[in-house]
């Protein structure tokens, strides 16, 4: 848009707009508004449900916009579990901190899932979740996912959120 009384440069979109994608920003900006107005948190998940999204993976170097690849991440995820499995021939026990996308992909590498159950168990993720492992030199198993004990008690049922 242009105020010809101020200016007269003209203004071009290098490729169309998609009239998709403008009604999918004002449905997702509409589903902010309406959860703000009623005082109620509004997650990633629950926000992909509302809407109906699908999460597609793409897990191949193709995409050249990005920090890291999937196939990049993935590795380094899979050389960090790797590295606490060799710990175990010491007897250590091992404190492992990460992200949301870590440790669902971690846990998604345990548990030999695909690539969609990996995002799905990300969208899961409480932020603060614990969750544990037994491990062996030869095998990890998942024993606890999401636990929040820290913020099991009413007062502070409130900061129980999803990633």
């Amino acid at each position: 848009t242009r105020n010809p009384h101020q200016s007269n440069a003209r203004y071009m979109l290098s490729s169309p707009v998609k009239v998709e994608n403008m009604q999918m920003t004002f449905a997702v900006y509409g589903e902010f508004k309406l959860a703000e107005t009623a005082n109620v948190k509004l997650s990633n998940y629950k926000l992909a449900k509302k809407l109906g999204l699908i999460v597609h993976s793409k897990v191949d170097d193709k995409l050249t916009d990005v920090a890291e690849t999937w196939p990049v991440f993935s590795h380094r995820v899979r050389d960090a579990r790797e590295q606490i499995q060799a710990l175990a021939r010491r007897g250590e026990v091992v404190l492992a901190i990460g992200s949301g996308g870590s440790n669902s992909t971690f846990m998604g590498q345990v548990l030999n899932a695909p690539v969609e159950t990996i995002f799905e168990l990300n969208l899961q993720s409480k932020n603060t979740g614990i969750s544990r492992y037994f491990y062996n030199n030869r095998k990890i198993s998942l024993t606890q996912f999401n636990a929040v004990p820290h913020l099991e008690v009413p007062e502070l049922a409130q900061y129980v959120t999803f990633g």
